[in-house]
């Protein structure tokens, strides 16, 4: 109530003008190169934080076209895991992205070579450039190697290509993606490389829509749409880049789209909405197929670091010049029907109506925590930090465990519920109104959730004791290798 009060606070015409502002400074790497006068990293603007409105907005429009067209590009389930997996990544992210931050600082402070100003037309390209390749050769890397595959795997799991899946990240994906911007240390302050590292994250968001076909002569220097489109379709293994489509033209890993397909996801989709374990999944998936008899303790500790996709190394900087394959059809029709069945659930429950209004105002809270978490995390001690981000990640893989099934969540939903209860009481009892859970409020919240699950439990549990399947596992491509 507080925050939306806060929201409602604030929403005034200067507001929306600085929203309208923001968009292209924001979405599309618009921000003027005057603007990059931080030098201390804890000055850099929470780019992400003010991207969040503008996330909503544009799936709002693009779900509205997508209404128009007759077309369905977004379901509940699908969706609600895609923004799951990206609040997972930013709770996880609480917890450790501090550390990759001191690292820049370090390098920088004492090995610097150069010190290019980062407000300069000059050094606003060659910064931007700089982290785009970096980002570049890690993308190219997360999908070569098995450890870092099963980081970024999770971002290739949406079987709906749609703006919200421009959210599903990796949780631990920033823990290997680092190093590769090492060098651009020896030349930027830290506060320019974090800032263009979030700029051009957030211009990656706009080319996960289906509602763009072809942007003429953009396609040949801008990451686009019809590009990524291609990374996403399995096995996805081309088109890298982040912000400009040049880097794969050069090193020989471009591919342009011919047609359009829906046909998204993993080459064997998860079988799964928990945000959590799709973190874990692909782990599952390359122990799984190592015969017990054969394997050796040498063999279990390398398997991740082994590579599954073999890139030839290619410099081709005339490749450049060269005209890119015209489609053979328009590549503004969005497709009607799926190439393959998607995963919707394991049985009937998933779709119940009390069970989705149940998960998608319980989804909501979630959102709200982690706006929280996010505004107080500097003011939090570390610990309270720690078992705020693990209830937050319990609370969405019940979600996610509920949009698979009731009877799959109906367990760990109950036990998450009375622990809940069991942490407000808690801390209310030690006085502590500064803690989330403390808040003189939540007392009643978690008198409400109590409630209104057990009378979910209640009513699915009477309306399908058992669980019936609602259609057969489905078969994965057989033409393209298991991920």
């Amino acid at each position: 109530a507080e925050y939306m009060g806060g929201i409602l606070e604030h929403l005034t015409m200067e507001s929306v003008l600085a929203f309208a502002r923001d968009l292209p400074r924001l979405m599309f790497y618009c921000e003027p190169p005057s603007n990059f006068t931080a030098t201390n990293v804890k000055d850099v603007p929470d780019y992400i934080g003010r991207a969040i409105p503008h996330f909503i907005f544009l799936i709002v429009l693009e779900f509205i076209v997508s209404r128009i067209t007759g077309t369905k590009l977004y379901r509940l389930n699908d969706t609600l895991m895609s923004i799951s997996l990206g609040i997972f990544m930013l709770l996880l992210q609480t917890l450790y992205g501090f550390i990759m931050v001191n690292i820049y600082c370090y390098v920088y402070e004492n090995y610097k070579i150069l010190d290019v100003p980062a407000n300069t037309i000059g050094g606003f390209i060659a910064i931007l450039a700089g982290v785009d390749c970096g980002y570049y050769w890690f993308h190219r890397f997360a999908h070569e190697i098995h450890f870092m595959w099963a980081a970024h795997s999770v971002h290739h799991s949406g079987e709906d290509y749609n703006l919200a899946t421009a959210l599903r990240q990796g949780a631990i994906q920033g823990i290997t993606s680092w190093i590769f911007y090492i060098p651009l240390c020896l030349l930027f302050n830290p506060a320019a490389l974090i800032a263009h590292n979030k700029l051009n994250t957030l211009y990656q968001y706009w080319i996960h829509t289906s509602v763009v076909g072809r942007l003429g002569p953009l396609e040949y220097i801008l990451n686009t749409a019809s590009h990524h489109r291609l990374h996403h379709k399995p096995p996805g293994n081309c088109n890298y880049a982040g912000v400009l489509i040049i880097w794969d033209r050069m090193f020989g890993t471009f591919v342009a789209e011919s047609d359009r397909q829906d046909y998204y996801g993993l080459a064997t989709q998860y079988s799964t909405f928990d945000p959590v374990w799709a973190n874990l999944e692909h782990y599952k998936r390359i122990y799984s197929n190592i015969r017990t008899g054969n394997s050796t303790i040498w063999t279990l500790l390398t398997i991740p670091f082994r590579r599954r996709v073999h890139h030839k190394l290619v410099f081709e900087p005339l490749a450049l010049f060269k005209p890119l394959p015209q489609p053979a059809e328009s590549l503004w029709t969005i497709p009607r029907v799926a190439k393959r069945v998607k995963y919707d659930g394991k049985d009937a429950t998933a779709h119940h109506p009390l069970l989705q209004v149940y998960v998608t105002l319980h989804f909501v809270l979630n959102l709200v925590v982690l706006l929280t978490i996010l505004d107080k995390k500097k003011s939090m001690p570390y610990i309270e930090l720690v078992y705020h981000v693990m209830f937050a990640s319990l609370s969405l893989s019940c979600v996610g465990r509920l949009c698979d099934s009731f009877h799959s969540g109906k367990y760990i939903e109950t036990f998450r519920v009375i622990l809940f209860g069991g942490l407000v009481r808690h801390f209310n009892t030690l006085a502590a109104p500064d803690t989330l859970v403390g808040h003189p409020m939540m007392p009643l919240v978690a008198l409400i959730a109590m409630v209104s699950w057990g009378v979910v439990a209640v009513v699915l549990t009477m309306c399908h004791p058992c669980s019936t399947p609602s259609a057969p596992p489905q078969e994965s491509d057989k033409k393209q290798k298991s991920s």
